[in-house]
């Protein structure tokens, strides 16, 4: 086992955080989203936590997703948003986006107010059914 790197995310926010660490720092370092066994609230990754992702292209078999229909959730405002665009772009006909007003990746966790419920219930209506 590796031992661990630095913190994920530091024990209080500093005033100048940018805007990602402070968004992952209101959630997994306040009651809103802090686990005692979370590796992004409590310790820090090892060096060998993220090697799956590194391991694999994301997008290589994404051909294989036809003819089953996708749906993805990004917030306007998440740093994530271009993956989500990305992956949409490569497979229009396959995956339908949906681009949340006033979101950033972290508040699609639990913010009730800002998940599009309606949409998830039409695509899983239309496309589960």
């Amino acid at each position: 086992m590796s031992p661990p790197s630095n913190r994920v995310l530091p024990k209080t926010l500093p005033a100048d955080a940018d805007p990602i660490t402070a968004s992952f720092f209101d959630y997994y370092r306040t009651e809103r989203g802090y686990h005692p066994r979370s590796v992004n609230s409590t310790t820090a990754w090892t060096g060998t936590t993220p090697m799956s992702f590194f391991a694999l292209r994301l997008m290589t078999n994404i051909d294989m997703l036809a003819p089953r229909k996708a749906l993805l959730v990004a917030g306007v405002d998440a740093h994530s948003r271009y993956y989500s665009e990305d992956v949409q772009a490569m497979a229009p006909d396959t995956v339908d986006l949906v681009i949340v007003p006033g979101a950033d990746h972290v508040d699609l966790y639990d913010r009730k107010d800002l998940i599009p419920f309606d949409r998830l219930d039409e695509f899983f209506t239309r496309n589960l059914a």
